[in-house]
């Protein structure tokens, strides 16, 4: 049994959690996709997570109690169904994205925001491509023969344009708030990584996805039920006036408790949903915003795999705008 060690609730991890693997962006990003994708089925957004006056430490404290509970309470095994068919998924999509958008910025005068490149550069990789080299691996179209690294202003030029009449000239912004979440939960102290890294280690944003997906709570009406529960338990949690006199342990109790008497939940599943709303909660929604920069750019995706009209006159333009983009490489 974990031990509680101050009135805040303060949880005292087994010696040996530190000596787990440190949390990787993968991971966390995974992650943060199954959420986005959970509360979209659910309906729930930025606008349910409520303003909570009480210190952020307090918020991840619970969050720590509740995910050092996985596995030791039933939690499912990992068992997520998200990742598509694609040897480059759509969370490694993100990543090898931003990571070639921050390379090309050291080189390249003209490179715009961190964000706006990373949209770029998802763009020259994944959809400003014929549909057959979609299906490559992430760094497949880095070089020859479409040099997608290696964007020019032209391309810049024809990807905002393709943004506009896409109604896609969100994803920047959305880039922004996911890349921003992003650094600042890669460098936040251990609470806030262990508790990202056992939601990772148990899959639990995936195992809640399926439930809601294909699984146990796939219904409408179950649907809305989650919708509700989520609700309740960040008003509770919102609402608590003397939260910071009470220890964590009893509050995520009650937490679990209250979803566990529900017929519609296992008391994994009910821990899973707890674990989540209280990340959420303790994030400030980050967690979320995360996932929704992911999703932005994964519509981007099946835009192309759809072979829009806006997509095909993009596409259109692509040799012509190559050999710029070896000229870059050549130049390097």
């Amino acid at each position: 049994m974990s031990v509680i060690a101050s009135v805040l609730g303060v949880l005292v991890l087994p010696a040996n959690a530190a000596e787990s693997p440190a949390l990787t962006e993968e991971e966390l990003v995974a992650q943060a996709e199954y959420v986005a994708q959970s509360f979209a089925i659910i309906g729930m957004g930025m606008s349910d997570l409520p303003e909570v006056d009480v210190d952020s430490d307090l918020l991840w404290n619970l969050a720590q109690d509740a995910t050092a509970r996985l596995g030791q309470e039933g939690s499912p095994a990992k068992d997520s169904a998200l990742a598509d068919s694609y040897p480059c998924n759509s969370t490694d999509r993100f990543i090898h994205a931003r990571t070639v958008a921050a390379a090309n910025k050291l080189r390249d005068s003209d490179a715009k925001s961190i964000d706006a490149e990373t949209v770029y550069m998802y763009l020259s990789h994944y959809v400003d491509v014929p549909s057959s080299y979609r299906k490559l691996a992430c760094e497949a179209n880095d070089e020859e023969p479409y040099y997608a690294n290696w964007i020019t202003n032209d391309d810049r030029n024809v990807y905002d344009s393709f943004l506009r009449v896409s109604d896609y000239s969100d994803a920047p912004r959305a880039v922004s708030s996911a890349i921003s979440g992003i650094d600042g939960a890669l460098e936040a102290g251990d609470t806030v990584t262990g508790v990202y890294k056992r939601l990772a280690d148990n899959d639990v944003a995936g195992s809640l996805y399926n439930a809601l997906s294909t699984g146990s709570l796939v219904s409408d009406t179950l649907q809305a039920s989650v919708l509700n529960d989520i609700r309740v338990s960040l008003s509770d949690i919102a609402g608590d006036a003397n939260l910071e006199n009470e220890d964590a342990h009893d509050v995520v109790d009650r937490l679990v408790d209250r979803l566990s008497a529900k017929t519609y939940y296992n008391r994994s599943t009910a821990l899973n949903v707890v674990c989540v709303t209280l990340s959420f909660l303790a994030s400030g929604g980050s967690l979320l915003e995360i996932g929704l920069g992911v999703l932005q750019l994964n519509l981007l995706f099946d835009s192309g795999i759809a072979q829009t009209a806006a997509v095909a006159a993009m596409i259109s333009s692509l040799s012509g705008r190559t050999s710029g983009r070896l000229m870059r490489a050549w130049e390097a």
